[in-house]
């Protein structure tokens, strides 16, 4: 049997890993994944505990993974945190060697995997095209690497659930993870240029993730290094200083990826227990009014000359948390990249098609 041929795009970041599968033969709808971009061991969870989170279907996707070769299994998926096992949550994030990191590799393996089984290729030969992305600092360093190809190439062998999926990946484009977003907004998923004014202008992508706000600056699609900057401190930052002003403010512990989770959902309330739920819609503005300054700063660092600018893109899943009329208001003009946390992900998948 001749193998099918899988499109993927995968932003693995460092706090949630995105998995975009655009329409193709074999696959009627395009495809969202978001998952944290973290691990729970198997063994940290009791078999009745597992399958009772499992067998309710309020709560979203979540599934055993191991590699076959590995003895040892992982909890992934999207509801993650409902196992309340904080400390045995294996993290991905890192500033240096994260490639290294068992994390990592795992779930690259997990990721293409979860894509697979969702675009209906478990039981068939799939051969996958796949597109990722590294932040400016590791590009240079790893884009050409033997450790990225380890990682990402070849066959690979993933159970989930007990049900063993093959698949290899026979073309892997890397990317520097700043061309995502831009790339999405330039051109369609066959290479036409859709959006032709970014290629007269000079303008400026702040792409908001998890663990970094990465700032790069375009001249006519030219990237300009020296008006570019990766920042460390991304919104995890915003997370985690608005769990320390609840806790301050109401006395009350909450869980960072659960508060996360409601924000993006829109929601400004947290439920503690059966009996008690708060409102935390008062120490998220003031959160969100410190970021907006301090992002406001850094682009101006980063930039220097902002007359000089035409337009500012925010793209990335904290920059859907913003009210955009604050985002824009920072210098009286903006735009937010639609899509949320995939827009990077998409922009790898067009850029298979740039011509």
């Amino acid at each position: 049997m001749a193998a099918n041929t899988l499109k993927m795009g995968i932003d693995l970041g460092n706090r949630q890993t995105k998995i975009y599968i655009p329409e193709q033969e074999g696959v009627k709808k395009p495809i969202n994944i978001v998952y944290p971009s973290a691990l729970l061991p198997a063994n940290l969870v009791g078999e009745s505990t597992f399958g009772s989170l499992m067998n309710n279907s309020d709560l979203p996707t979540t599934r055993k993974f191991q590699l076959t070769n590995d003895n040892n299994g992982y909890i992934w998926g999207e509801s993650l945190t409902q196992f309340h096992k904080d400390d045995g949550i294996l993290q991905s994030i890192a500033k240096s060697n994260r490639y290294e990191m068992d994390e990592y590799k795992l779930l690259s393996k997990f990721a293409l995997a979860e894509g697979v089984l969702q675009a209906g290729f478990a039981d068939e030969p799939v051969n996958i095209s796949l597109s990722i992305g590294l932040p400016d600092d590791d590009y240079d360093k790893y884009s050409d690497s033997d450790l990225i190809k380890s990682i990402y190439k070849n066959a690979h062998s993933v159970e989930i659930d007990d049900k063993v999926l093959q698949f290899k990946v026979t073309k892997l484009q890397v990317l520097q993870q700043g061309l995502g977003a831009p790339i999405h907004e330039l051109i369609d998923f066959d290479g036409n240029v859709i959006n032709p004014e970014i290629l007269t202008q000079r303008t400026v992508w702040v792409d908001m993730g998890g663990g970094t706000i990465i700032i790069n600056t375009f001249d006519q699609f030219r990237a300009l290094p020296d008006l570019s900057s990766i920042y460390w401190n991304g919104s995890d930052t915003i997370y985690r200083k608005l769990a320390q002003l609840i806790a301050k403010n109401q006395q009350v512990k909450v869980d960072i990826d659960e508060l996360e989770s409601q924000i993006k959902k829109g929601e400004r309330s947290y439920k503690v227990s059966r009996n008690q739920t708060i409102d935390f819609t008062d120490e998220l503005n003031e959160v969100l009014q410190e970021t907006l300054t301090i992002l406001k700063n850094k682009i101006q660092n980063t930039v220097a000359d902002m007359d000089a600018i035409d337009n500012i893109f925010f793209s990335g899943g904290t920059a859907q948390i913003f009210d955009p009329e604050d985002l824009k208001g920072m210098f009286g003009f903006g735009e937010i990249v639609p899509d949320g946390d995939m827009a990077n992900a998409i922009g790898f998948v067009k850029a298979q098609s740039m011509k």
